[in-house]
């Protein structure tokens, strides 16, 4: 499963020769090209986890028209979260220690991307859109000398809203700002200390969009 949904991917980056051809708006004439620092916040159980925002995210995203305002393509990101607790007695069902906890989360992306666009004959363009696929996640736990980890590949999906807001009426370029829910399908029990129904967390993103 993880093999075919890369490959698909590659396949979606390398699509640009199947662009949908519309007079009258550059944007939305043939592929686009995204690349965007984010910002993660986390929810629900991962921000149990972690209470902590992180800022040091990216994502790169291809893209190609198929209809006069639906593009389809993929995308690969990253996004980090990090907490060190201070040292102290923590107590777990085993007993308690004392010592300094480091908490570490990082996942990647690989996701198909369909995005709908609402103004196709306008300058701006708004949109939604609605990303599928994987990501792999990583979380870790290091205990004084113990090391907890859990590494995995999950179905996730990521609905997102945004704009793009090109430089000029001619210009290839343009500002793309979104925001993106990240849904992890994962469950563990009683792993790293505490139970996980999900991996969730937002992104605010801002990009660079090139159209050709």
């Amino acid at each position: 499963m993880k093999k075919i949904i890369i490959i698909s991917l590659i396949a979606l980056f390398s699509s640009g020769t199947l662009s949908y051809s519309q007079d009258g708006n550059l944007y939305l004439q043939k592929s686009q090209m995204t690349f965007s620092y984010q910002m993660g916040f986390p929810t629900g159980d991962l921000k149990d986890f972690i209470p902590e925002n992180d800022f040091l995210g990216w994502d790169y995203e291809l893209k190609t028209m198929v209809t006069h305002n639906l593009a389809i393509g993929g995308h690969i990101g990253y996004q980090g979260f990090y907490k060190k607790f201070p040292r102290d007695t923590y107590e777990f069902p085993q007993g308690a220690i004392t010592t300094t906890i480091f908490k570490y989360y990082y996942t990647i992306p690989m996701q198909m991307v369909a995005t709908w666009f609402f103004m196709p004959e306008g300058m701006v363009q708004p949109y939604l859109g609605m990303n599928v696929g994987v990501n792999y996640n990583e979380r870790r736990g290091e205990i004084g000398i113990y090391l907890l980890e859990d590494n995995s590949w999950n179905f996730s999906f990521a609905p997102e809203a945004g704009v793009i807001i090109p430089f000029g009426k001619y210009s290839t370029w343009g500002a793309n700002l979104r925001a993106k829910y990240n849904y992890n399908v994962y469950n563990r029990e009683d792993n790293l200390g505490m139970d996980f129904n999900n991996l969730a967390y937002w992104n605010m993103m801002f990009g660079l969009t090139y159209t050709w």
